[in-house]
């Protein structure tokens, strides 16, 4: 049912006798709030749009009667989140909240949303902590949307416990416009323990595209020039955005092993042992061959005119990104 556009005022109970309604869009109507019971009897009800309204602090209770709903579309509102606003939406998998004004997320806002998957929080001015998506429920969530969030910096921890996170997009997924953030440099640890990360969008900031540097690192001591065998690792201070297969090679020395790998959403490699050939004086260790970006394309999200939100194609799984080796080390001089 399509009341996109008209200056509805609703009642508890206004929409009881429409119980196999599947699709209800109340875009632009002047909304500015949802007394409790409004959608009671919609029990079927999958797909429910209230983008372009005035709805600010909702209650808790709200949506309630909403016990099928899989999409939810709020945005183009100026929307206070609050604690059990989305109490009985425990069916819910996406939810967009594109350009809603918000400024923080409190803690529990997403934790009556177990299936929670794809969420657009694009276009607003959070202001990001250590561990706030994770604190705000979102443990379970696939598809993270922050572009045009004027992100100038990101907190280190900004995205810990979301390990299930496989498309995080702080740039310019597809064509919007203007589309990314102000972000110049990358924290450390960012891509740590997201282990399933399927793709990543840094392209339209000033800082894109950004380098990942491999570094090797000697771990048995900090003496480089300690005699050997040596144990060395290579290090990867952001963490690996996707599984990189790094390759060692020392002339005049013995490499166990020379193949590594930095599993993705880890920081480091497993040890390399470092053992110079008899009568050898210094080694060099070097990093080989860079590890391409993969070659991989993923779907990406919109928003169409009718305010409701879908899939818009497919882009590069990865842009704004770009690894680089760092300087060899010498060894045992």
């Amino acid at each position: 049912m399509n009341l996109h556009g008209n200056q509805l005022n609703l009642q508890a109970g206004v929409f009881a006798e429409l119980s196999n309604l599947q699709v209800l869009s109340l875009g632009q109507n002047g909304l500015s709030d949802l007394p409790v019971g409004t959608f009671s009897g919609l029990a079927n009800l999958e797909t429910l749009t209230l983008d372009k309204n005035r709805l600010g602090q909702l209650v808790p209770g709200a949506f309630s009667g909403l016990s099928s709903l899989k999409r939810l579309f709020l945005w183009g509102n100026d929307l206070k989140l609050r604690s059990g606003m989305f109490a009985g939406l425990s069916s819910v998998e996406e939810i967009n909240l594109y350009h809603s004004q918000l400024t923080d997320l409190p803690a529990g806002v997403f934790s009556e949303l177990p299936n929670l998957a794809v969420l657009d929080l694009g276009g607003n001015r959070l202001n990001l902590e250590p561990g706030v998506f994770a604190d705000a429920g979102l443990s379970n969530l696939d598809y993270l949307m922050l572009h045009e969030n004027q992100l100038a910096d990101l907190p280190v921890g900004a995205f810990e416990g979301l390990s299930n996170l496989e498309q995080l997009d702080l740039g310019l997924a597809g064509d919007r416009v203007p589309g990314g953030n102000l972000l110049t440099e990358l924290p450390p640890d960012l891509f740590k323990d997201l282990k399933r990360l399927k793709a990543v969008w840094l392209n339209g900031n000033p800082g894109n595209p950004f380098s990942l540097f491999l570094r090797i690192e000697r771990t048995d001591t900090t003496d480089l020039t300690a005699p050997g065998p040596a144990k060395v690792r290579v290090r990867l201070t952001e963490g690996a955005p996707f599984d990189m297969d790094v390759r060692l090679s020392a002339p005049g020395a013995t490499l166990s092993p020379s193949r590594i790998g930095i599993d993705t959403g880890e920081t480091e490699s497993g040890v390399v042992t470092v053992t110079p050939d008899s009568g050898t004086g210094s080694v060099t260790v070097t990093l080989g061959e860079v590890p391409p970006i993969p070659n991989t394309y993923c779907g990406f999200w919109r928003i169409f005119a009718q305010g409701d939100g879908r899939w818009g194609g497919t882009i590069e799984c990865f842009k704004g990104i770009i690894v680089r080796n760092a300087d060899p080390i010498r060894l045992f001089h």
